[in-house]
């Protein structure tokens, strides 16, 4: 076997080795920043041991047996004497009212977010289908358990469609990623909004500036990629005709500068967006209010934009413990504990695992059965090629 046919190989488990050593590390810090015991806190003091109620008097037992009375509002963040409880104690006292109604609202934002999708491919005279299209997003929707990051289950919408749909392959592909995008846009802009509501009153803190970053960030972008002017001024169609592969860089480009036409599209889009991520956004903070968690529901909007934005480019198995640790850090500024800050984490994790239940079958069915059916063109194109061609010319000339 000759070197060359050993480099794909050692490039797959140089990255597998980087996911699982990320994935480890993460755990590992993770469960270092853990409590398991209950703790009181009495003026600097700490206490451990496990928390006990009888008749309504809450005791804390220590390792040691000792037995030392609780104070009635010792939860209070200002309390002179607190109790922060454990990550056991924590899940053992889950308000499981709260948390199915949180993720009926994730379940829900799921099948929203599949009619956006379809918008997107209705764009492209493609249409599989309100149907196909919640099945493939519920698969996907699975996938992002099994694969790395937040973003595996893209992967597989992405190959489902590319499958689908022949002759447009590229712009079928490229809806995937651009819903991605707008449901990150869509975010960020709720996160901005929630800065704007919270700097009123306290003003604006790291996690807010970086949420303005992000939104300034997308916006430019958005705007320098859409911009005629700036592709005649870069000559942009003839850097494509110099680079190595560069018909296939010119048909991505072209499938999401197609949106500049759909205007109208685009901005549904987000629209929808706004209120899947009100929904997700809604069902977490029932989910914190489960295991009473004591964040205010603006503090969400800010955390969770950059949560969810660093979650899903991180190179681990499924996110674990790289969305823990965020959920950790950016919950525990705005003062959550740490323990809470995980749990909170390890509800959502187990809510989308019980939504994502509805795509197993279809996922089992899309890899058993042979070639699925050919989502047909509305415009009766078939020819992908000849169709970015012509939006090309019309970019020159313009």
């Amino acid at each position: 076997m000759n070197q060359g046919s050993l480099t794909p190989r050692l490039r797959r488990l140089a990255w597998n080795v980087l996911r699982l050593g990320v994935t480890v590390g993460a755990i590992a810090y993770v469960l270092s920043q853990i409590t398991w015991h209950d703790r009181l806190i009495d003026h600097g003091t700490v206490i451990e041991g496990w928390l006990h109620v009888d008749n309504g008097i809450r005791t804390l037992v220590t390792r040691t047996g000792q037995v030392v009375a609780v104070p009635p509002d010792a939860e209070q963040a200002d309390a002179e004497v607190r109790l922060v409880p454990g990550i056991i104690t924590i899940f053992s006292r889950v308000k499981f009212g709260y948390f199915l109604e949180g993720t009926l609202l994730v379940a829900t934002s799921v099948f929203l977010g599949a009619i956006r999708w379809q918008w997107l491919l209705q764009s492209h005279d493609l249409d599989p289908g309100l149907r196909e299209a919640t099945r493939l997003t519920w698969m996907g929707y699975l996938s992002n358990n099994i694969l790395p990051g937040a973003t595996g289950g893209d992967l597989v919408k992405a190959y489902t469609i590319a499958r689908r749909t022949p002759g447009k392959r590229t712009s079928a592909v490229m809806t995937v990623l651009l819903d991605r995008v707008i449901g990150l846009l869509a975010l960020i802009i709720l996160g901005a909004l929630g800065v704007a509501i919270k700097a009123t009153r306290d003003g604006i803190d790291s996690t807010g500036r970086l949420v303005l970053t992000m939104l300034a960030i997308a916006v430019v972008g958005g705007i320098v990629f859409f911009s005629r002017r700036i592709r005649i001024i870069f000559r942009i169609s003839a850097f494509f005709d110099r680079i190595p592969m560069g018909h296939h860089f010119k048909r991505i480009d072209d499938s999401l500068f197609h949106y500049r036409d759909h205007k109208m599209q685009l901005a549904r889009c987000v629209g929808i967006g706004l209120f899947i991520w009100l929904l997700t956004i809604g069902g977490i903070y029932l989910m914190g209010e489960s295991i009473s968690m004591s964040v205010p529901f603006v503090d969400y909007f800010i955390c969770l934009p950059v949560i969810f934005s660093a979650g899903a480019v991180a190179p681990s198995i499924a996110g674990l413990g790289v969305l823990e640790g965020l959920f950790q850090h950016f919950f525990g500024a705005v003062g959550a504990a740490p323990s809470t800050a995980v749990a909170l984490c390890l509800l959502y994790r187990l809510a989308i695992l019980i939504v994502s239940i509805p795509g197993a079958y279809p996922l089992y069915q899309e890899f058993s059965s042979g070639r699925p059916q050919v989502v047909p063109s509305l415009d009766d194109e078939g020819d992908e090629g000849h169709s970015l061609a012509k939006n090309r010319q019309v970019e020159v000339l313009v």
